[in-house]
């Protein structure tokens, strides 16, 4: 059995990439990208187990300005949640995990703060911290 997993990337507030349907529903797709929040609650109602959040903001900027955003999408779905973004200390980890996000992806935190990862991976587990 497969899970495939829907994604949601998020840059300056939007959907980066969204949903194309048939001919006339483009204004529920605009409204939808305007609003990932009403995004994850589709994939959540068409049977979506987990959904995949990329910020790409933090990744490519430095900018953390998706936060409440992604706040949002997590009080929206009661679905696990799985976020990549620029993790710049283990405390901003905590802050996600404590905030109702199931999963992170690190990355860069793993080569500036290797104890620090570690110390995350005993404490949540390696189904929760993953690179």
């Amino acid at each position: 059995m497969i899970l495939i997993i829907p994604s949601i990337d998020l840059k300056q507030g939007h959907c980066a990439r969204c949903i194309f349907g048939e001919t006339g529903t483009e204004e529920l797709y605009t409204q939808l990208s305007d609003h990932p929040e009403f995004l994850a609650k589709l994939m959540r109602r068409e049977n979506a187990k987990s959904v995949h959040i990329t910020d790409h903001d933090s990744i490519e900027k430095n900018d953390f300005d998706n936060t409440s955003l992604i706040l949002s999408i997590i009080d929206a779905v009661d679905i696990p949640l799985e976020l990549l973004s620029r993790f710049t200390s283990v405390e901003q980890v905590e802050f996600w995990l404590e905030q109702g996000m199931y999963r992170v992806v690190l990355n860069e935190l793993i080569l500036h703060d290797p104890v620090g990862v570690q110390y995350l991976v005993k404490k949540y587990t390696p189904s929760r911290i993953i690179a």
